[in-house]
This record gives C-alpha cells, structure tokens and sequence, in this order.
C-alpha cells in the first residue's frame, strides 16, 4: 500500500489516542496509515485488508494500493470529521423526504379540519333559553349567526317570551332582542352584540343529499335529505294555513333543536328547523333557501323590537 494511501477524503496525518499520536505515527512517520490499525486483522479476497478498529477508535477502510476509496485521503484527527458514506447519505435524504411528506399530511388535516362543514356549522351555531312572557311557558332553541350581531332561528321558540339569553360557542351568556319577526314563515332574528361572522352563503338541496346539521341536542351531525315538499302548516301562534316550502330529514330533531342550521357539504347554509315527527320517526322539517334569503333581505329598523306584552302573552313591535 503506498504511504499516501487515499481513504476517504484527506491524507492520513497520524490517528490520535486523546491527545497523544501513536508511536511511529505522525506527519513525519515513514509508515502507511495502515501501521495505526491493530495488527492481526483478516485479509478479504485479493490480499485487501477488512476495515478494522484503529487504536483511536475510529473505523478505517484500508485497500490494497490499486484501490481507492473515495475521492480524497484519509483524516482521522481528532478535530476533523469523517465524511458521511452514500449509504448515510441516501438514509438522511430519505427521512427528510419522509418527514416532509408527514408535515405535508398533518396540515392537509389540519386545514380539512378547519374547513370541514361540521366545523363551520359548529362555529356559527348559537343556543338560547327565555322566560316566560304573561302566561307563556319557557322555552329552548338553535340558532345560527348569519352576520355580525345577527342570530338566524325560528319564531315559535321566541315569540312568547319575556327574555332571551344566548350561548355562543365559547362564550358567556349574553342578552338578545328580537328585530325581526315572520310568523307564517316561522322565522325570527335576534340581535346581540358579541355575536362575528362573515355574511352567510345559502345553497339549495336535492333529495339524497347529504347534509350537517347543527342542532343543540347533538352537536353537528351528519344527516340526509329525504326530499323536497310543499307543507301546509298552521301559521306561529295563529289559525291561518300555509305553505312552507322546505325538506325533510331523516333524523328526529328534539326539543330545545329548533332553529337548528342544516348545511351542504361545503359548509353553505340550505335550511332552518322547525319541526320534527311528532310520532317519533326519522323525519325533520326545514324551512328551505327561498324563505330565508327574503327573510335576511328584508329591511330591519333596530330602534324598534319585539319586547314582551304580558296581557297578550307573547312579543309585540315597541320603540
């Protein structure tokens, strides 16, 4: 082997114990670096020498003079760094590559997750409790906020009531009024002050699709429109029929539900519930887009709101 053996990627300048060179080990030693390794050491094939441990340490691959190993020489120093092989070199690429395409994968989920329309139904959803207005009873109910300060939910649960108290998520309870009110519909707005979100998008549904509704008793929960309809339907509070047109769920909403938001899969509002099976079957009722789009268009004067007229037990217009 010739002295200026190349192993790696510099000359070997004499392998170290600590702070001591070898005996007959150094800049000036007339021996190969082969002289630093414990005698003794098998021969591969051809006469070449098996890597083995120097007393340094440290491994060194020695080959016979008509081999080279790498593409500069060997430095075993203390201070200077033994170059990494192909193989180290293809492991760390590859768990580079493997740790990008796992951080690549948990915020695809994360952004699904804050997209996902469970997630959008779950952040505009409100709940509210009142008293009772004269001799009204108390009553629970859904809502969804549709803008800022602005709370979508059906008439029935608040039009007797002496007070509204409204949870949004996350949040403590706070006083709302009513400033809108449609009866035949069975629509009402309720205004509070806390209440952020951006202006709500309303899409229609087709029979079989699926849908989230965000209802008090359940959270938001995945369910199917069963189809379309036409309903005649007393009017809140009064004897006139009309017809209110919507869908039908399969799910059976519970009480204190009303008002619930119902949406696509893309998180746009379909629908208000305002009704559900009163034999106990998988079907729910939802005032569809038409109504609501008109209801929200309407021209809302919030100097004057519905307050409690205890000898007529329900809300009436008051400045």
């Amino acid at each position: 082997m010739e002295r200026s053996s190349r192993l790696g990627t510099g000359r070997c300048r004499g392998c170290r114990n600590g702070d001591d060179e070898l005996p007959g080990v150094g800049p000036n030693a007339q021996q190969p670096c082969t002289d630093a390794l414990e005698q003794g050491s098998p021969k591969g094939a051809g006469g070449h020498r098996t890597p083995t441990t120097g007393h340094a340490g440290r491994s060194c691959g020695v080959q016979s003079r008509d081999h080279r190993l790498g593409a500069g020489r060997c430095h075993l120093q203390r201070d200077e760094a033994v170059p990494a092989s192909d193989d180290v070199h293809r492991h760390e690429m590859s768990a580079a590559r493997s740790l990008a395409i796992l951080c690549a994968a948990i915020i695809g989920l994360a952004y699904f997750a804050a997209s996902s329309p469970e997630t959008v139904a779950a952040e505009r959803m409100a709940t509210f409790e009142t008293t009772a207005c004269g001799d009204g009873s108390r009553t629970n109910g859904t809502g969804v906020v549709v803008r800022d300060g602005t709370i979508l939910t059906a008439a029935h649960p608040v039009f007797r009531s002496g007070s509204i108290t409204v949870r949004l998520p996350n949040g403590e309870p706070e006083p709302a009024t009513i400033v809108a009110l449609d009866l035949a519909a069975d629509l009402a707005l309720l205004e509070i002050e806390s209440a952020s979100a951006s202006p709500i998008e309303f899409a229609i549904a087709r029979s079989g699709d699926e849908v989230v509704v965000a209802a008090a008793s359940t959270g938001a929960s995945r369910s199917r429109i069963s189809r379309a309809i036409d309903v005649r339907i007393e009017e809140v509070g009064g004897p006139r029929r009309i017809s209110r047109i919507g869908y039908e769920l399969d799910v059976n909403v519970a009480l204190g539900d009303s008002g619930s938001g119902v949406y696509d899969t893309s998180g746009q509002l379909i629908g208000i519930v305002y009704g559900r099976n009163p034999d106990g079957e998988l079907r729910s009722f939802v005032t569809g887009k038409g109504q609501l789009a008109e209801f929200l268009e309407r021209d809302v004067d919030t100097s004057e709101v519905f307050r409690c007229d205890p000898d007529q037990s329900r809300v009436i217009l008051k400045e």
